[in-house]
């Protein structure tokens, strides 16, 4: 019994040192999950090992990292992809490439690695995360403006070309062409599919929803059951195509972002999103857990992490030029990695395709480059004064008010829908007059046998 309580006791100075740590990373202008990365270092298993069950955490984390993917894919905004698309496709495909091939090219050249590591490790530093994305240009108050549209939508498309990557590291590096790139084929394959899924399912639910009345409580209910059951459904679907599962939760998110205004999303961050929050930091201090800490610091490590840290900078940075007028602060958002970059770096190492060294050198590239990003943009683009802060949280509940009209709207179309159908009902056959001429008949009110009620015997 004893040792139940100091186990639990331990699992609780767990849950509230990640959360700790990941609070004071914020209170220092940095990323929350490296907070949370340096709490699984120091915790975990390589550190003081004073998590107990750390692989039951890993599974957690596993969950939490697929309802992470899962909201980024509810938040995208598919109606910006025509206004700024090719421009953040642009910064996109540069942004996976550019750190893949400069990461690849400089390791290749060094002796301490092989040719092989090289491009895993620059796979990794390959993504930079909507979530993160997203949230750092709402913490500089420019989300709704026209720079912010840019990078969050080439951080989708990055996350995109991130999960393929991430199919073709997860299922391995295998021999020949054909095992290289049948995830990617498959990847892309399943994107076209949930593609179309994604463009006619809220045409579907629309109809569904004026055929059938539903209060507002019942259609979130159904939202969100449907957002996580296509989540558990499209994961399965993508992983045996050969695929990543992720890939699979992120379409899923998709296929229902437009979904009544972006009600799915609404209702996934009010239920769901405290939970998402708790399981994702679980998540990123799992990562931790794995990181040799002794190899970490030590002399080649710290030399090589500088090497590959600038270059996983230096890589994002240039992407900025294809919005010209922005290009700092376009190449700059886009320097900041998220959970996929942990992901590949963790699942090589695991199955041992990078050496302890390699694995040490991206986790400091990773770390780098997300703790520089938001420092050097809060000086690009200063916090906004308190009346744009006022202005933007106008903003923000002028969207909320929209969307609840939407949803009103979309119940009163419903609404007519069942009026008009008892309607056709009721009518005659088309052809068939009504057996009687009710119209012709004059309408007769009689008084009633007894006084009115209310002193109101003046009415007759």
């Amino acid at each position: 019994m004893a040792d139940a309580f100091l186990q639990a006791l331990a699992v609780v100075l767990f849950v509230f040192t990640t959360w700790l740590f990941g609070a004071v990373a914020r209170r220092l202008s940095a990323p929350a999950l490296v907070g949370e990365v340096v709490a699984g270092m120091v915790l975990g298993p390589k550190g003081l090992d004073a998590v107990p069950h750390d692989e039951a955490f890993a599974l957690i984390g596993a969950v939490g990292l697929a309802l992470l993917v899962l909201e980024g894919g509810l938040h995208v905004e598919l109606a910006t992809l025509r206004r700024v698309g090719k421009v953040a496709f642009a910064v996109a495909l540069s942004g996976t490439v550019l750190p893949l091939a400069t990461a690849w090219a400089a390791l290749a050249l060094l002796p301490a690695f092989r040719s092989r590591e090289g491009l895993l490790c620059g796979t990794a530093l390959s993504s930079t995360a909507i979530g993160m994305a997203a949230q750092l240009m709402g913490d500089l108050g420019v989300l709704d403006a026209e720079l912010g549209q840019v990078v969050v939508t080439a951080a989708m498309f990055d996350d995109v070309l991130s999960l393929c990557l991430l199919a073709m590291v997860s299922k391995g590096l295998g021999d020949g062409a054909f095992a290289l790139f049948l995830p990617l084929l498959s990847s892309a394959a399943f994107i076209f599919a949930t593609a179309a899924l994604a463009y006619k399912t809220p045409e579907w639910l629309g109809a569904l929803r004026q055929r059938r009345q539903f209060t507002d409580a019942a259609w979130r209910d159904g939202l969100l059951a449907l957002a996580l059951g296509l989540c558990v459904a499209l994961s399965a679907a993508a992983h045996f195509a050969k695929s990543t599962h992720l890939l699979g939760a992120f379409m899923a998110g998709v296929s229902l972002a437009a979904v009544d205004g972006g009600a799915a999303a609404e209702t996934f961050d009010d239920r769901v999103g405290p939970v998402s929050a708790w399981t994702s930091r679980v998540f990123f201090a799992s990562i931790g857990f794995v990181v040799p800490v002794g190899r970490l610091f030590s002399a080649p490590a710290l030399l090589y992490g500088a090497l590959l840290a600038f270059l996983a900078v230096g890589s994002k940075v240039v992407t900025g030029v294809f919005d010209w007028e922005r290009r700092y602060e376009v190449g700059w958002a886009m320097v900041g990695r998220g959970e996929l970059g942990f992901v590949m770096a963790t699942e090589t190492f695991k199955r041992g395709e990078t050496s302890s060294l390699a694995f040490s050198i991206t986790v400091w590239a990773l770390l780098v480059a997300t703790l520089v990003s938001p420092i050097v943009l809060r000086r690009l683009l200063p916090a906004p004064p308190p009346a744009r802060a006022a202005a933007d949280e106008d903003v923000g509940a002028l969207k909320a008010e929209v969307a609840r009209l939407r949803r009103d709207l979309a119940a009163a179309r419903a609404e007519d829908a069942a009026m008009a159908r008892v309607i056709r009902r009721l009518s005659p056959p088309k052809g068939r007059r009504p057996s009687r001429d009710l119209a012709a008949e004059p309408v007769v009110v009689e008084p009633p046998d007894e006084a009115p009620i209310f002193g109101c015997s003046g009415l007759y």
